[in-house]
Order: structure tokens, then C-alpha cells, then sequence
């Protein structure tokens, strides 16, 4: 069957063999990416605001520092930096968590939809999975679709976002705080703070830019994945409530919850196993629809 052929010489190596909705396999397979058709895909953006912001810091701001403070927060920066470009990519390039689904008849109930797995099929609350309208994907624990990133987060790519979200947190913070804090010493120095603000421009600038992202995007974002991990729950079982009138059946206390998710190697992924074995099953019929759960 179906599900035994799963189990039966499956290579070790990922391979994507074949489109899922809007995911599309690149670089001989190694990877399935959401296609360009995906319009909520900012990602070249966010990787210009990661690199302009610090070289325009490097450039105007750097060598008002002593010598130790251009060091320390030279290295910083560029290790930040270098972790928020690598992890955005990496969650782009990472297949969520797509599982196949199937439409399943019943005599006495509606059709319902079923997600097959390795070792038969399970109902979709089974492994929190929900249709990503964005990328048309059933996806395994669906955190929610980023734009920022370009890809829907699920089980697979969960944790480079969240380290993404937190190497930007703490670049904000740092090129933020280093720009106020040269404009606190010229306005200590001159007493005057239209004299501070044009002073120098650069500053004031990324002050207030990266300032405003630290403290209505990027801090609030941070502190709320916090709270989701240290609850294990989704950014979609949050919004909808799901567990208002009911106990969390995954949580398993904040240090196991953390432990399990952030300090867990990738899952293997379904679909690459699907991939591996559709030329031996000719006879596989999903059902890829996106519905709304």
C-alpha cells in the first residue's frame, strides 16, 4: 500500500521531486520554496534593511566610539547581523512542514479531510496542521504565513524564524541605543536638542527608525513568540483561542516546551518521502485545496 511503500528504502538525502501548491522544488531539489507566484513574499526587503541599517551605523556612527566601544559593538553588530540574513534564508529556504492530504468519503458523515503520514493517516488536530491560503500547503503545526520571511512557519522552519526575529531584535536594539546615546551626549554637551537632532543626522535618523521598529514591531513580535514557546502553542491557536475553554494538551511545562521546540534537530520532512516513492504509486490522489479551519 501506500503507506507501507513510505517505509521502504527512502534516501537518506531530502530530494523534492515535484510542486506542492505554491511551493516549488530548486537547486536539484534540495529545496521546496514558495514560487515567485506568491505575492506576500517581502523577503528582499528585509534583507536590504538588514544590511543597509548596520553599514549606514559603520559609516556615521562607528567612529564616535572609543576604541574598546567601536570593537564591542562592531563585533556584535556584524555577528547580528550576519545570524538575521542567514536565519531569514534559511527559513525561506526551508521546507514549513507540508504534509499530503486526502478527501476521505464516509457513509455516514461528511467527506473530511486526513494528512498521511509515514505510518497511515491521522485527522488534521492530530498534528495541528491548518491550510496555508498563502501557499496553498497543509502544513504541520502552521504557526501563521510571514511576509517578512517570505514563507508559511510551521513545524520545520519554526525555530530559524524565531531566532531570526531575535538576532533583529537585538540588532535594533543596539543600533538604536548606540545612535540615542551619542545624540544624550552632544545634547549634555550643547544643552540645545535641535543642535543634538542636526548634529549629526545619520544618528537621529536610525535612532528613531530602528527605535520605532524595536519598540512596535520587532520587541512586541519577540515577547509574544516568548510567550507562545514557553505555552507551546501557535500564533494561530493563540488568535483563534483555542485552548480558552480547554487545557493545552502540548504543554509540557516552560523549560520542556522550549527544549522541544527550539532544541530539537529539523524533523524529516513528508513530503520528500512522498516525492521518493509517487513514480512507484501511481495511483496517489490528494487533495490540496486550502480550507479554513
Amino acid at each position: 500500500t501506500k503507506m507501507q511503500l513510505l517505509g521502504e528504502n527512502v534516501p537518506q538525502k531530502e530530494r523534492f521531486l515535484q510542486r506542492h501548491g505554491q511551493h516549488v522544488p530548486v537547486c536539484s531539489g534540495r529545496c521546496l520554496i514558495p514560487s515567485s507566484e506568491v505575492r506576500e513574499n517581502i523577503l528582499p526587503i528585509t534583507i536590504c534593511i538588514t544590511i543597509v541599517v548596520p553599514l549606514i551605523w559603520f559609516f556615521t556612527i562607528f567612529d564616535q566610539f572609543d576604541l574598546v566601544m567601536r570593537i564591542i559593538l562592531g563585533v556584535f553588530i556584524t555577528f547580528l547581523t550576519l545570524c538575521s540574513i542567514s536565519c531569514a534564508l534559511t527559513t525561506f529556504f526551508t521546507e514549513p512542514g507540508i504534509v499530503e492530504t486526502q478527501k476521505v468519503e464516509n457513509d455516514t458523515e461528511n467527506p473530511h479531510i486526513v494528512v498521511l503520514i509515514p505510518d497511515g493517516s491521522a485527522q488534521l488536530t492530530d498534528h495541528r496542521a491548518k491550510f496555508c491560503r498563502e501557499t496553498n500547503n497543509c502544513i504541520v503545526r502552521f504557526d501563521h504565513f510571514c511576509p517578512w520571511v517570505g514563507n508559511a512557519i510551521g513545524q520545520r522552519n519554526y525555530k530559524y524564524f524565531f531566532l531570526f526575529v531575535c538576532a533583529a531584535t537585538l540588532l535594533a536594539c543596539i543600533v538604536s541605543g548606540s545612535a540615542l546615546y551619542q545624540i544624550a551626549n552632544r545634547l549634555q554637551e550643547t544643552g540645545n536638542l535641535n543642535d543634538a537632532l542636526s548634529f549629526n543626522a545619520s544618528a537621529t535618523t536610525i535612532g528613531i527608525f530602528c527605535g520605532f521598529i524595536f519598540l512596535c514591531c520587532l520587541c512586541p513580535l519577540c515577547s509574544t513568540h516568548m510567550f507562545l514557546i514557553s505555552s507551546n502553542m501557535t500564533t494561530n491557536e493563540h488568535i483563534k483561542n483555542v485552548y480558552e475553554t480547554q487545557p493545552n494538551p502540548h504543554d509540557k511545562g516552560c523549560i520542556k516546551n522550549w527544549l522541544s521546540i527550539i532544541c530539537v534537530s529539523k524533523p524529516k520532512s513528508f513530503v520528500s518521502d512522498f516525492a521518493a516513492i509517487q513514480s512507484r504509486v501511481p495511483s496517489i490522489h490528494t487533495d490540496s485545496t486550502p480550507r479554513t479551519e
